[in-house]
Protein backbone atom coordinates (compact mmCIF):
# COMPACT_ATOMS: atom_id res chain seq x y z
CA UNK A 1 0.00 0.00 0.00
CA UNK A 2 1.10 3.33 -1.07
CA UNK A 3 0.76 4.20 2.77
CA UNK A 4 2.75 1.59 4.44
CA UNK A 5 6.07 2.76 4.95
CA UNK A 6 4.14 5.95 6.66
CA UNK A 7 2.72 3.78 8.87
CA UNK A 8 5.66 1.51 9.57
CA UNK A 9 7.94 4.85 10.65
CA UNK A 10 4.89 5.72 12.71
CA UNK A 11 4.65 2.31 14.80
CA UNK A 12 8.28 1.62 15.03
CA UNK A 13 8.42 4.16 17.70
CA UNK A 14 5.78 2.87 19.62
CA UNK A 15 5.68 1.35 22.93
CA UNK A 16 1.67 1.42 23.54
CA UNK A 17 -0.83 -1.21 22.41
CA UNK A 18 -2.74 -1.15 19.04
CA UNK A 19 -6.86 -1.35 19.95
CA UNK A 20 -8.55 -2.87 16.39
CA UNK A 21 -12.31 -2.74 16.57
CA UNK A 22 -14.77 -4.75 14.15
CA UNK A 23 -15.00 -2.34 11.26
CA UNK A 24 -10.98 -1.87 11.06
CA UNK A 25 -10.51 -5.58 11.16
CA UNK A 26 -13.44 -5.66 8.24
CA UNK A 27 -11.09 -3.11 6.13
CA UNK A 28 -8.49 -4.63 6.54
CA UNK A 29 -10.12 -8.12 4.91
CA UNK A 30 -11.31 -6.02 2.25
CA UNK A 31 -8.30 -4.16 1.23
CA UNK A 32 -5.91 -6.98 1.44
CA UNK A 33 -8.16 -8.52 -1.23
CA UNK A 34 -8.94 -5.56 -3.46
CA UNK A 35 -6.81 -5.79 -6.88
CA UNK A 36 -7.04 -2.25 -7.13
CA UNK A 37 -5.66 -1.37 -3.58
CA UNK A 38 -3.19 -4.42 -3.76
CA UNK A 39 -2.17 -4.97 -6.84
CA UNK A 40 0.19 -8.04 -7.82
CA UNK A 41 -0.03 -8.28 -3.72
CA UNK A 42 -3.82 -8.96 -4.07
CA UNK A 43 -4.55 -11.81 -1.28
CA UNK A 44 -7.02 -14.60 -1.57
CA UNK A 45 -9.49 -14.46 1.37
CA UNK A 46 -8.29 -17.31 2.90
CA UNK A 47 -4.65 -16.06 2.91
CA UNK A 48 -6.41 -12.51 4.17
CA UNK A 49 -8.31 -14.45 7.05
CA UNK A 50 -4.89 -15.80 7.65
CA UNK A 51 -2.90 -12.40 8.06
CA UNK A 52 -5.94 -11.33 9.99
CA UNK A 53 -5.60 -14.52 12.36
CA UNK A 54 -1.54 -13.55 12.51
CA UNK A 55 -2.40 -10.45 14.02
CA UNK A 56 -4.40 -11.74 16.73
CA UNK A 57 -1.95 -13.74 17.82
CA UNK A 58 0.18 -10.43 18.43
CA UNK A 59 0.44 -9.36 21.86
CA UNK A 60 0.90 -5.73 21.04
CA UNK A 61 -2.46 -5.44 18.88
CA UNK A 62 -5.77 -5.83 20.65
CA UNK A 63 -9.12 -6.85 19.64
CA UNK A 64 -11.50 -5.01 21.57
CA UNK A 65 -15.52 -5.27 21.16
CA UNK A 66 -17.41 -1.97 21.25
CA UNK A 67 -16.73 0.18 25.06
CA UNK A 68 -19.80 1.05 27.20
CA UNK A 69 -20.85 4.28 25.68
CA UNK A 70 -19.92 3.50 21.75
CA UNK A 71 -23.78 2.85 20.84
CA UNK A 72 -24.69 6.17 21.93
CA UNK A 73 -22.18 8.48 20.60
CA UNK A 74 -22.34 6.91 17.73
CA UNK A 75 -24.86 8.02 15.75
CA UNK A 76 -25.18 11.82 17.39
CA UNK A 77 -21.59 11.74 15.92
CA UNK A 78 -23.37 11.12 12.63
CA UNK A 79 -25.77 13.51 12.33
CA UNK A 80 -25.63 15.45 9.58
CA UNK A 81 -28.40 18.46 8.40
CA UNK A 82 -27.59 16.86 4.82
CA UNK A 83 -27.27 13.39 3.60
CA UNK A 84 -23.86 12.30 3.81
CA UNK A 85 -23.25 8.65 3.49
CA UNK A 86 -19.80 8.31 3.96
CA UNK A 87 -20.08 10.02 7.26
CA UNK A 88 -21.02 6.62 9.56
CA UNK A 89 -17.88 4.83 9.69
CA UNK A 90 -16.14 7.52 10.49
CA UNK A 91 -18.41 8.90 13.21
CA UNK A 92 -18.43 4.87 14.92
CA UNK A 93 -14.64 5.36 14.64
CA UNK A 94 -14.75 8.28 16.63
CA UNK A 95 -17.53 6.80 19.31
CA UNK A 96 -15.27 4.22 19.90
CA UNK A 97 -11.79 5.58 20.47
CA UNK A 98 -14.17 8.40 22.70
CA UNK A 99 -15.60 5.79 24.73
CA UNK A 100 -12.65 3.58 25.07
CA UNK A 101 -10.45 6.29 25.48
CA UNK A 102 -8.30 5.38 22.73
CA UNK A 103 -6.42 8.01 20.55
CA UNK A 104 -7.23 7.58 17.13
CA UNK A 105 -4.47 7.42 14.44
CA UNK A 106 -6.28 8.13 10.60
CA UNK A 107 -4.52 9.78 7.19
CA UNK A 108 -8.32 11.37 6.96
CA UNK A 109 -8.54 15.03 8.32
CA UNK A 110 -12.06 14.87 8.74
CA UNK A 111 -11.60 13.36 11.61
CA UNK A 112 -11.02 16.96 13.71
CA UNK A 113 -14.98 16.87 13.10
CA UNK A 114 -15.14 15.48 15.94
CA UNK A 115 -12.44 17.08 18.40
CA UNK A 116 -14.93 19.10 20.33
CA UNK A 117 -16.41 15.87 21.00
CA UNK A 118 -13.73 14.78 23.01
CA UNK A 119 -11.89 12.53 20.24
CA UNK A 120 -8.05 12.24 20.34
CA UNK A 121 -6.42 11.79 17.46
CA UNK A 122 -3.51 12.22 15.34
CA UNK A 123 -3.30 12.88 11.74
CA UNK A 124 -0.48 10.87 9.68
CA UNK A 125 0.71 12.31 6.63
CA UNK A 126 1.94 10.26 3.58
CA UNK A 127 5.22 10.92 2.75
CA UNK A 128 6.75 10.81 -0.82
Amino acid sequence: HAASETVHRWAAGRSDDFVLCRVMQMALLRHLTNPVIMGDDVCSNEEAAGILTALRSQNEILFHGDPSGTDTLFPSLGESQAPRRHRWTDAYLAAFAIAGNYDLVSFDRGFARYESQGLRWQLLEVSG
